[in-house]
């Protein structure tokens, strides 16, 4: 036995079959603190992204009052979801194929490009349409603003190194889906379904969040757009803290438990804004304050727990391909619930999209209960050899690793795999 936890196999060859987690992280992890300023620019262009279209949805709705209709708001809104289904699939698929270095490197090049096309749209109609008013310049700045972040880890991402736990087991051919699908039918339901019900009720809420107050807000003229900016920063602020609660109640009560915390949120705080629509709409600082609360609750939850929970439950040679089929059925019901949108409040009235997020909480809960398992302190290098296991018992023959960590799937016993974990710990 080596002192890093690798076992010596009857013909004296090393077998690489368990390392910790830690000691993956380890060799990546050379410079924390930039490696989490990096991490924290990538989700910060995430949540830009994902929220660029609520404020531009009312500075276009104002600016073309006659073209931006409502069915066209909710097309451009769901342009963004459509393309984030294909990107999580297609980067999901190459994560595990290609490796994590590899797609988030395009990734990040596909959210610049983007970013300059978009800032960069011109024709003679949109340049007429800027003449006499600044409002066609603010939405084209708002959407440059977004490849700033991207840029600024752009050097690191090119520096970083795909983990040990992928080189040791990535399966680049033969990757038997069938088996990946029986072994982890049940996590597959329970994180597609709950993050399709969380992106079904925060989508819609995000996007016309300030289409929402703008009904609100009794203002008119240009006032309209600026009370509607200051009562969405409110928003967003209220908001903020359940990231943090969220990050803070994580470890301490568990992943699944955190989740279904937020999911309850929903409900008690959309029945509140629903028994009470018709008094609290007419107080719009009491309606943002409990709107906000909502929002918050979801992401102290699922906003906090769902990309953690994805990444924790699958092995490391299939993580990129479930993660990425989960948040793209998540994606699928943020299009959904947005191209719905606007016809529930027309036919159904304004109040039925908090009823619906009432609705959307319980089942979330139920979802997560049944569906999702707690994995609070588990280590993940284990669970990849459970799942290496498991496929070698049913006939898979492929093999798993980089070229320097490759060897060939051998029929290990996870009793031996934990006992190699506690004598590398003695």
């Amino acid at each position: 036995m080596s002192d890093k936890g690798t076992s010596v196999q009857d013909d004296g060859s090393k077998d690489l079959s368990y390392e910790s987690s830690q000691d993956a992280v380890a060799e990546i992890d050379l410079d924390a603190p930039s490696a989490q300023i990096c991490s924290g620019f990538a989700l910060i262009s995430d949540g830009y992204q994902n929220n660029l279209m609520i404020m531009t949805n009312v500075l276009l709705r104002k600016k073309y009052p006659v073209y931006f209709t409502s069915p066209v708001s909710t097309r451009v809104s769901n342009a963004l979801l459509i393309g984030e289904i294909f990107g999580q699939v297609t980067i999901g698929l190459t994560c595990d194929y290609l490796g994590r270095k590899f797609a988030i490197i395009v990734t990040t090049a596909m959210i610049v490009i983007g970013g300059i096309l978009a800032t960069a749209s011109n024709g003679d109609s949109v340049l007429a349409a800027c003449k006499y008013s600044h409002l066609g310049t603010v939405w084209r700045v708002c959407f440059g603003i977004g490849c700033v972040p991207p840029l600024t880890v752009f050097y690191f991402r090119l520096k970083m190194l795909n983990s040990k736990l992928y080189r040791r087991g990535a399966i680049k051919k033969r990757v038997p889906y069938s088996l990946v699908g029986s072994y982890y039918w049940k996590s597959l339901i329970g994180t597609c379904g709950a993050w399709f019900l969380y992106d079904f009720i925060t989508f819609p809420n995000g996007v016309f969040s300030g289409t929402i107050i703008a009904l609100v807000v009794s203002s008119s003229g240009d006032n309209v757009i600026m009370k509607t900016g200051q009562w969405q920063l409110l928003l967003g602020a209220i908001a903020l803290p359940g990231v943090m609660v969220g990050a803070y109640l994580c470890d301490r009560l568990g992943r699944k438990n955190t989740m279904m915390l937020g999911f309850a949120g929903y409900v008690v705080f959309g029945l509140i804004i629903v028994c009470a629509y018709d008094k609290i709409t007419k107080i719009v600082p009491l309606f943002v304050i409990f709107y906000g609360l909502m929002q918050s609750m979801g992401n102290l939850g699922p906003g906090d727990m769902l990309g953690l929970i994805s990444s924790e439950t699958y092995a490391t040679s299939v993580r990129g391909t479930c993660y990425g089929l989960s948040a793209a059925v998540g994606k699928a019901g943020a299009a959904i619930g947005t191209q719905a949108f606007t016809p529930i409040q027309a036919h159904l009235g304004k109040k039925w999209a908090f009823i619906i997020a009432a609705i959307c909480g319980v089942a979330g809960m139920l979802v997560t209960y049944y569906f999702i398992e707690d994995l609070s302190g588990e280590d993940l290098a284990l669970r990849d050899e459970r799942f290496r296991v498991y496929l070698v018992e049913r006939g898979w023959e492929g093999e798993m690793g980089e070229d320097d960590l490759k060897g060939v799937a051998e029929n290990v016993k996870v009793e031996e795999v934990v006992k190699s974990k506690e004598a590398a710990q003695s």
